[in-house]
């Protein structure tokens, strides 16, 4: 198994922010803010969409950027990415291991996400992942 997968998406800006879409998962979206916040999204969206559909294995060869450039016009509110798929983490994901672990964190937070009803364990995760680029 290869340590990565690339598939290409499209990017589209609006005032509101990026709306990202797939070419190969017609089904799937992804947004953000910004461009990185776009990006992270759609890299979460697509391991994950990768990981229950298709049980981890990699779909039909996808469609590269050449070939969705000789199919639609982009200008420079609607751009092509590659978006990186770490194989390892589309493993991960299947395994659906959790470990506990115990963190500190100041009270004001925790009783504000208390409060917010928030998941701190997946607000955790979420930036682990992000800080391990996985």
């Amino acid at each position: 198994m290869k340590t990565f997968d690339f598939y290409t998406a499209i990017f589209n800006y609006a005032d509101d922010g990026i709306t990202v879409t797939f070419p190969d998962f017609e089904t799937l979206v992804a947004e953000g803010e910004t461009e990185e916040e776009a990006y992270i999204s759609a890299q979460d969206a697509l391991e994950g969409y990768i990981a229950f559909k298709y049980k981890g294995e990699a779909p039909s060869k996808p469609i590269t950027a050449r070939q969705l450039l000789e199919k639609e016009e982009f200008s420079q509110d609607k751009r092509l990415q590659l978006i990186r798929v770490h194989n390892e983490k589309v493993k991960a994901i299947l395994q659906k291991e959790h470990v506990r672990r115990n963190i500190s964190i100041p009270k004001y937070i925790d009783d504000a996400a208390r409060l917010a009803n928030v998941n701190v364990s997946e607000i955790a995760a979420k930036a682990l992942r992000h800080a391990l680029n996985i």
